[in-house]
């Protein structure tokens, strides 16, 4: 099982509506959500063919169940090894991923994100990776 301790991700409600500006913000979080995994935890060379995971958020302020799941997708998508474009990792760990692709032929949602109070200067992502029993 690989834990990872990550930064809070932005809420759906607070992305910036004008798309270049998204895409940088998005891409901002991606390369500092993979530079913290990479520095808990080495990503596999070849990663298991099915992954499961969960997610705990620790937040100061609670967020409903939707914005839990979408969430999570920047997340997912700074973790999976197919990228479209890497242009925001870095190069030594380029082909690299904790898992294969967040479709759901690889990636399995093992339960629902849950979330607990924290502090504010507490807030973060704590993210669960495990092989998925076939």
């Amino acid at each position: 099982m690989i834990v990872l301790k990550l930064p809070l991700p932005p809420s759906p409600n607070r992305v910036r509506t004008n798309r270049w500006a998204k895409r940088d913000q998005l891409n901002a979080y991606k390369r500092e959500c993979w530079l913290k995994a990479v520095q808990q935890s080495m990503p596999p060379r070849r990663p298991a063919e099915r992954m499961q995971y969960t997610a705990v958020f620790g937040v100061y302020r609670l967020r409903d169940e939707d914005n839990l799941e979408a969430s999570l997708k920047p997340v997912l998508d700074a973790l999976k090894r197919y990228q479209r474009s890497e242009d925001w990792k870095e190069g030594a760990y380029l082909g690299r991923g904790y898992f294969w692709d967040d479709d759901p032929g690889h990636l399995l949602q093992a339960r629902k994100p849950r979330q607990e109070r924290v502090a504010m200067k507490d807030q973060g992502l704590t993210l669960m990776l495990s092989e998925a029993l076939l």
